[in-house]
């Protein structure tokens, strides 16, 4: 139905665009302490919902003794991030750490180097279009020298929203996911219900699949209205 695909449009704005933009403004700041602060601060309450897909009572462990790295590699071991990915948000964590608890810190090469070595492939080409090169970087143009070269804060500015965007993805697929499930569910219900209504009524005698399809469609438009404030509530809850 076009209407479940509006849904998904509307959802893909939602987790992607509504974020987007600010998001990458703060990750601009050269502040390089607020940029990599507020950046860690993003990466993790992307982490968080994802977490509370699959917790019952996620406020029973995600709490502040329950730190950014146990995170990531919960998420890990619930299957929303691969192992290859996973590492590189370990060492994401360990440039913020020395950051937090080191007063004279100053991000290096070094840092950069560990980060992306930890890249899995999808990340590094991510990270080489939507970052390293000018005509497609998301990075404001006057971030580019003459050469076309970034600058250290830059790169690692651009390496935070690809982590970040990198699970907003994941994000999208899983809610994506549910929806195609709870919809499969409600399909299979109505379908069902169909049945039994054709069979007393007499226009069939038998379970005629065509027929019954044919009859769903025909009442498509109401079985999306009312499955609509459903699919609303896992939007909500999710999001």
């Amino acid at each position: 139905m076009v209407k479940v695909e509006e849904v998904k449009r509307q959802l893909f704005k939602k987790i992607f665009h509504n974020d987007l933009d600010v998001f990458v403004q703060e990750a601009n700041s050269e502040n390089t302490l607020y940029a990599i602060l507020r950046g860690h601060l993003y990466i993790e309450r992307e982490i968080v919902k994802l977490l509370n897909l699959k917790l019952e009572n996620p406020k029973q462990i995600l709490n502040n003794n329950f730190g950014f790295a146990n995170k990531i590699r919960l998420a890990a071991a619930l299957g929303f991030i691969e192992a290859d990915s996973m590492e590189a948000y370990i060492a994401f964590n360990t440039v913020r750490n020395k950051y937090a608890h080191q007063l004279n810190y100053e991000l290096n090469e070094k840092d950069l180097k560990k980060i992306r070595r930890q890249f899995c492939s999808s990340l590094e080409s991510e990270y080489v279009r939507g970052v390293l090169t000018p005509s497609t970087s998301f990075l404001k143009k006057e971030s580019f020298s003459n050469d076309g070269e970034l600058s250290l804060i830059a790169r690692f500015r651009g390496m935070t929203v690809i982590l970040w965007r990198h699970l907003k993805g994941i994000l999208y697929e899983r809610v994506s996911k549910e929806i195609d499930d709870y919809l499969k569910i409600k399909e299979k219900e109505i379908k069902s219900m169909l049945r039994r209504e054709m069979i007393e009524r007499g226009v069939i005698k038998i379970d005629e699949s065509a027929r019954i399809e044919e009859e769903f469609q025909k009442r498509a438009e109401l079985f999306f209205k009312n499955v609509e404030e459903g699919l609303e509530d896992i939007v909500k809850r999710r999001i």
